[in-house]
């Protein structure tokens, strides 16, 4: 079947992150309940989800690096499903179901190990469409990637496979997952070219043929303004700029890699999350709004030897009103702010 249902425990979880609505979660807790039990069915001994048959949609549309879906145990479906079971543990956590998020977690971690017990190939280094298949799609590792399914020392072998080529590596729909994959392992470089070439496929080579609107595969041969291929936009927000709501907190964690500023606000319960950030010299400056009420985790990247909010400098035994120096790491400093308007910069280390 279609794996459409397998975004409605997500769709839910990032609903509930966002709102924190309790009665809504509560009214349509049954549906994921459902969706997580009928995919657990479906694993056999192996550990993996069986190909049902019908319709499977690993990417869409199929027409660019079309991912082999005629095996067993399809690896996009899998992958999808580990969410699923993450997600909704942590869902069940917020509903009072300590049974289901226990039983959730743990099937998740069987399920992560047996994808990569046998839809790994370590002789090409990238995870494989379907058991028995010859290909590895690009697309199919970076879903991988999104999901935190790559141990650590495999991590280093799958980016550069996405990346092998140089180019877009999956059509519209496993793009949405690796480019935040990708901004998040700080492989913005690659990420920043291969979106702004104007040669095809890519956001560049459709805004260079002068429709101004977003199509709904790399060759124009769909619809040629479907809003769902601006998911860019978001990972834009999320990633680049660093703003992020589905956590406890407001988390401002930028990947700035090779951008001279960059600047973006997001509309919270609380209020506009704002920030810009602006390379200037040897440091880096941020405007950052927290809005009443809220509170942020920010994330000053880089080998920092300084950060002041206005003129004051900030260190952890004193900090200005507001903000207080939790960190100091060798990849940045970690900042806890409260809701209020801040002018930092921050000073690197000089090489």
């Amino acid at each position: 079947m279609v794996e459409w249902d397998l975004h409605y425990v997500p769709m839910l979880w990032k609903t509930w992150r966002y709102y924190r609505d309790g009665a809504l979660l509560r009214e349509v807790w049954p549906a994921a309940v459902k969706v997580i039990e009928y995919y657990l069915g479906q694993i056999d001994e192996t550990g993996l989800v069986v190909n049902n048959g019908g319709r499977h949609i690993s990417d869409w549309p199929p027409y660019y690096r079309k991912v082999d879906q005629d095996g067993k145990y399809l690896t996009v479906q899998n992958l999808l499903f580990l969410d699923d079971l993450r997600k909704g543990a942590d869902l069940a956590a917020q509903v009072g179901r300590d049974d289901l998020r226990a039983r959730w977690t743990d099937a998740a971690d069987l399920l992560a190990a047996a994808i990569n017990r046998d839809l790994w190939d370590d002789q090409v280094g990238a995870y494989i469409d379907c058991s028995g298949s010859k290909q590895r799609r690009t697309g199919v590792s970076a879903l991988a990637l999104y999901c935190d399914i790559v141990p650590k020392d495999r991590r280093q072998r799958v980016i550069d496979y996405i990346e092998r080529d140089d180019k877009i590596f999956a059509s519209i729909y496993l793009t949405y997952f690796g480019l935040d994959a990708l901004y998040r392992y700080d492989q913005g470089a690659f990420v920043n070219r291969i979106i702004n070439t104007t040669k095809w496929p890519g956001w560049g080579y459709m805004m260079k043929k002068g429709d101004g609107t977003v199509w709904e595969d790399w060759t124009n041969f769909a619809s040629r303004a479907h809003p769902f291929n601006a998911h860019l936009a978001g990972t834009f927000i999320k990633r680049v700029a660093g703003i992020d709501l589905t956590s406890d907190m407001i988390v401002i964690d930028p990947h700035l890699q090779g951008l001279d500023w960059v600047k973006a606000s997001v509309d919270s319960l609380g209020g506009r999350v704002s920030v810009e950030w602006r390379r200037e010299g040897a440091g880096l400056t941020l405007a950052l709004e927290v809005p009443a009420g809220s509170q942020a985790m920010v994330f000053l990247p880089g080998g920092i030897r300084q950060v002041t909010e206005g003129r004051t400098e900030l260190s952890p035994r004193g900090s200005v009103e507001g903000v207080t120096m939790v960190a100091g790491r060798a990849d940045g400093i970690l900042l806890e702010v409260k809701s209020g308007r801040y002018n930092f910069r921050a000073e690197y280390q000089k090489l």
